[in-house]
């Protein structure tokens, strides 16, 4: 064809008019909404549930904080989750894991009936049976435990949470005659043991953080999901209303965190030298007087050098610190200039509310006994103990006790049988629980309620061995999580929004939190609650052990315990003029009364707003929670001296004890990372949240580690490169990412992802952190360390 540049205009001007005529015609556009009604019709197209709307209030169940809950529901279908502004504990904030909730509920991981096993564990054949069948097969097992006299190994590995049915597993492994009832360690247990060997108080370190206006912060996560993440972003709105600062947050950690970059201050020291870090401030605190005095002098025990009963000389904390841990000192240490731990002791001694906060990541992160000792010591140096703004007890709710178990002769004798974790021991005499020491080889029949042991304990060889070596396994679960997947027998529990259950929330608030569950929405399938398996096994069992759970279900139980709350003639129901009223109760410390005139008008105020709470404290009074062999608080713990007779008096005493060296050839440190989206507690991420992440973190099915862009380079990487993560445990393979906000020498790997069961949206994610982390056992709790490993990575 002949075209020449006019004809090309002409043709061009012609096919424009076209297109701008097409376009301004009415024809497509009614063309494209005839297409959308069509496919709107498409039988597998989702469509929005129809119904009456309605809202409802529980309580969230993705974590053991227990933020208050609105959810919408249409006709008989949950759609939309929000936080429940009258609740104490979160006043309408919540988390993005809280918010996707919902997918846990009608996510493919559900189990829907019980299934025994048939083929290999993890091979993933199953039997369904009748909920008859399995009960009557775990009954069996029990009765042939208690008939070979061999009650004692039975065991059980629980969730953390301090609710009913948790003490209801406890005493059915009574009544059977075992103590191996192990909950999964959390951090709260290593302050609670700290509490205990300075002030001598049983009980849950709790701290007033609304109160204080600076906020020392030791590697704590605060709005990553520290503590109860509803409190703590409410918390920290307040701080920050109107624009003005109303306290200060100084982070104290390796990397650039959120909580880092919205700090006053950040403190990047090497990773797991915090304890000298709080020795050095005290250090600079006792030098130049800038510590109570007063406070000291009246309720402290061991602060000066003193002389025991038999006539020994000790030294006192003031010598030591002031000996040993100068800001020079300190620094070579911490690699945190000795002018900037100068500056923030300043700081913390001339605030007038200043808290130090320990607790790594999410709080959970177990470290040294002697770290947390010494950060807490800083409280008292500041004499914010049981003040305002300061270190507290949180008082318990006042739920009517259980009755005493009735043990037969044989419940008495597997009874005292020591432990198999050894918690509680002459070794580890102020812990509780230690999952991770149980001896697989003596156990003979396990339950697993909630918990996921496979994938989150910290000595992974531990749960290996318990999956290879224990004969009987059942799971009590909703999901078919990697310990559902190897067990021998899985009983699907509901969720939260289908069942009856309780919660003590928020372990370090500052006031008494009690939260009610009940269904909100008909179980999709037919599962059972846990209270209500095991009142059904105790009556097939009978005997004593029958006559230990005389409930018909949980309902009555829980209605049972709540008529404590109303005996004990205190407490309110959460309404908006009960939490309204709790900020100058907060302030004044002033309880107030109960707003219920019955029992019956409780229980009803109780389940249309899941929450009873006992706004105000009993601030002042210090020796209310000192209740030491002294008397006091005690920087020489008498009670670290009575279990272990120590010789030396540092080893009853706050101090850095310098971590072992990286082997040869290891030379970089690994640190696990919280992340605010990823649920890293074994129950999987909702699919949701996933998606919600950046490149840099997951990319496909590839994770993402963080390493300081000179570390890279040293190791000939850039970023974006597939490496291998090592550690003298194993390895990984991942990916890179160069970040400046990472201190050289440390990789940052995120936890929450490497799952192998759950459903096709999480399974196959990244890589478990757990594979590569070290563990050492703490020498005084036996809780395992796993805050920093010894790594070397290389390009893959």
């Amino acid at each position: 064809m002949n075209i020449d540049r006019r004809k090309f205009v002409k043709a061009l001007a012609l096919a424009g008019g076209g297109a701008v005529g097409l376009i301004t015609s009415p024809l497509p556009w009614q063309v494209i909404r005839d297409l959308a009604r069509w496919t709107q019709n498409w039988p597998w197209v989702p469509v929005p549930a129809q119904g009456k709307p309605s809202q409802e209030k529980t309580i969230c169940g993705m974590c053991e904080g227990g933020c208050g809950l609105n959810v919408r529901k249409v006709g008989r279908r949950l759609v939309r989750i929000e936080g429940d502004r009258n609740h104490p504990v979160n006043r309408g904030s919540v988390c993005p894991l809280g918010t996707a909730g919902l997918q846990s509920l009608y996510g493919p991981s559900r189990i829907k009936e019980p299934l025994k096993r048939e083929g290999a564990r993890g091979s993933g054949k199953w039997k369904p049976v009748s909920w008859e069948e399995a009960i009557g097969e775990v009954a069996g097992r029990i009765k042939a435990l208690h008939e070979t006299k061999e009650s004692h190994s039975l065991a059980c590995i629980t969730s953390s949470s301090e609710s009913t049915v948790n003490q209801l597993f406890e005493r059915f492994l009574q009544t059977v005659g075992s103590r191996n009832y192990a909950r999964v360690n959390t951090g709260k247990d290593l302050r609670n043991i700290a509490l205990k060997v300075m002030q001598g108080v049983d009980g849950n370190m709790a701290y007033d953080f609304e109160n204080a206006n600076l906020i020392l912060s030791f590697g704590c996560s605060l709005l990553e999901g520290w503590g109860t993440c509803g409190r703590m972003y409410r918390t920290f709105s307040e701080w920050s209303a109107d624009g003005r600062s109303h306290a200060e947050i100084i982070q104290v950690e390796p990397n650039l965190s959120m909580t880092a970059s919205k700090a006053s201050q950040w403190v990047p020291i090497a990773p797991g030298t915090e304890a000298a870090l709080a020795l050095g401030i005290a250090h600079v605190l006792i030098r130049d007087g800038l510590y109570d005095e007063e406070f000291v002098e009246e309720h402290c025990f061991g602060f000066d050098d003193w002389k025991g009963a038999d006539g020994k000389q000790h030294s006192g904390f003031k010598s030591e610190v002031l000996a040993n841990y100068s800001p020079s000192s300190v620094e070579q240490i911490t690699k945190a200039p000795a002018k900037m731990i100068e500056e923030v002791a300043r700081r913390f001694g001339e605030s007038e509310s200043a808290l130090a906060v320990c607790g790594k990541g999410d709080g959970d992160f177990f470290v040294d006994l002697y770290e947390v000792m010494s950060i807490h010591s800083l409280n008292a140096l500041k004499g914010n103990i049981n003040k305002q703004g300061g270190v507290l007890v949180k008082p318990d709710a006042p739920v009517a006790p259980l009755p005493s178990p009735i043990m037969d002769e044989e419940a008495q004798r597997g009874y005292a049988v020591e432990r198999l974790d050894g918690a509680g021991s002459a070794k580890y005499p102020f812990t509780r629980h230690l999952p991770g020491n149980l001896k697989a080889d003596k156990i003979k029949v396990l339950f697993i309620h909630e918990a996921n042991p496979w994938y989150t304990l910290p000595n992974q060889q531990t749960a290996q061995e318990i999956f290879e070596k224990v004969p009987y396994i059942v799971s009590f679960s909703p999901y078919m999580d990697e310990s559902a997947a190897r067990a021998d027998l899985v009983l699907p529990l509901p969720t939260r929004f289908e069942r009856w259950d309780d919660k003590v929330a928020a372990p370090e608030l500052q006031y008494a939190v009690y939260n009610l569950t009940k269904p909100i929405i008909e179980p999709l399938y037919p599962t059972k609650n846990a209270g209500d398996i095991l009142i059904e096994l105790a009556r097939q069992i009978g005997g004593s052990i029958a006559e230990s759970f005389p409930w018909a279900d949980m309902h009555e139980l829980l209605k049972m315990r709540a008529e404590g709350l109303y005996d004990a003639n205190t407490g309110m129901i959460n309404s908006s003029e009960a939490v309204a009223s709790t900020d100058e109760s907060r302030i004044s410390g002033v309880s107030l009364s109960a707003n219920y005139s019955s029992f019956s008008s409780m229980w009803e105020k109780l389940l249309e707003n899941s929450c009873w709470f006992k706004p105000g404290y009993e601030y002042g009074a210090p020796e209310r929670i000192l209740r030491t062999p002294s008397g006091k608080f005690e920087f020489y713990s008498q009670r670290v001296q009575e279990a272990f007779q120590f010789e030396e008096d540092v080893k009853c005493m706050p101090h850095y004890a310098e971590p072992a060296a990286n082997p040869e050839g290891f030379n970089l440190i690994i640190m696990p990372e919280n992340m605010l989206v990823m649920s890293d507690n074994g129950r999987g991420t909702p699919p949701f949240l996933i998606k919600q992440l950046d490149d840099h973190v997951l990319r496909g099915n590839d994770l993402f580690v963080q390493v300081n862009p000179i570390t890279a380079m040293y190791q000939g990487l850039r970023d974006g490169d597939s490496v291998m993560l090592e550690s003298p445990r194993g390895k990984v393979k991942v990916k890179l990412h160069a970040f400046e906000g990472i201190r050289e020498g440390v990789a940052l790997i995120p936890l929450g992802f490497g799952h192998t069961a759950f459903d096709e949206f999480i399974r196959g994610k990244g890589v478990n952190a757990q594979q590569i982390m070290t563990c050492r056992e703490d020498s005084l709790t036996g809780l395992p360390i796993c805050w920093r490993t010894p790594g070397r990575i290389r390009k893959a």
